[in-house]
């Protein structure tokens, strides 16, 4: 439900790639962090509707989830 309110611009969704592989390809949403991979068994996308990029709550959460993967990463990796 979280992609397709991402598709529906409702908001950000945070979901395994093979989900939204499709809606990536057909340009309904757009990687927020397309040079960012992990080589993982299983990842995530953080994806936002085409054109909401400087929307202040995608920003607000972008930053945000930035941020925590900064400090969960800098003593991981």
């Amino acid at each position: 439900m979280s992609i397709e309110a991402a598709t529906r611009g409702e908001g950000v969704a945070l979901g395994c790639s093979v989900l939204v592989v499709e809606d990536l390809a057909a340009g309904r949403l757009v990687s927020l962090f397309p040079q960012a991979r992990l080589e993982v068994e299983w990842g995530y996308d953080l994806v936002y509707r085409v054109g909401s990029r400087n929307n202040p709550k995608v920003s607000a959460f972008r930053d945000w989830i930035t941020q925590e993967v900064r400090e969960l990463t800098r003593d991981t990796f």
